[in-house]
């Protein structure tokens, strides 16, 4: 993988991939109490205002953040006050107990509205970025958007898409990252 950067982002939502369409949402959430850890980042994330399309919105989130390698890292929210269902480690990965001393990618948060992004070290490249895209999570729906400097990125394994491994990408195209549909390739 020379000079790229394996992102891997393991959470039960469904990717948005939107290209040049401007989303106008209601909720709003707010990034609170961001720690550095030996081995990536922990931080709440607050629902201020507003609701979801669904309703049940989940008013209080715990991301953790976990640099896994040197071009790997992976990224977890989930409700910080109610255990829920979640999706099972079925990629076996093992997180270190402290974070590589340099990575090719850093990460960047905004506090208000929360929003992350994953950035290239060499090229300064967004690689994912949430800025000014829904972020819905309430009670059974999850979901999270990007937008991709490229009007043609390489996405590749997203999620459970093996077949083909290389997915095309659409004017609005969703990719749910955890199903129990899988297509004869």
């Amino acid at each position: 993988m020379s000079g790229s950067v394996a992102f891997l982002l393991l959470c039960m939502v469904t990717l948005y991939v939107f290209t040049f369409i401007p989303i106008v949402h209601s909720q709003q959430y707010q990034l609170e109490n961001l720690q550095r850890t030996s081995n990536g980042y922990v931080a709440n994330i607050r629902l201020l205002k507003g609701s979801g399309p669904y309703g049940n919105d989940i008013s209080l989130l715990r991301m953790e953040v976990f640099l896994e390698t040197e071009t790997r890292l992976r990224l977890r929210i989930k409700d910080a006050v109610q255990k829920r269902w979640e999706v099972p480690n079925i990629i076996q990965t093992t997180t270190p107990p402290v974070a590589p001393q340099q990575t090719a990618y850093s990460i960047e948060f905004e506090k208000l509205p929360f929003s992350f992004r994953v950035v290239r070290n060499s090229d300064a490249s967004v690689i994912f970025s949430t800025k000014g895209l829904p972020f819905v999570y309430s009670d059974q729906f999850i979901s999270i958007g990007t937008t991709f400097a490229s009007p043609s990125p390489a996405i590749f394994g997203l999620g459970e898409h093996v077949c083909p491994f290389r997915l095309g990408l659409h004017f609005f195209k969703f990719y749910p990252l955890f199903h129990f549909f899988y297509d004869s390739c």
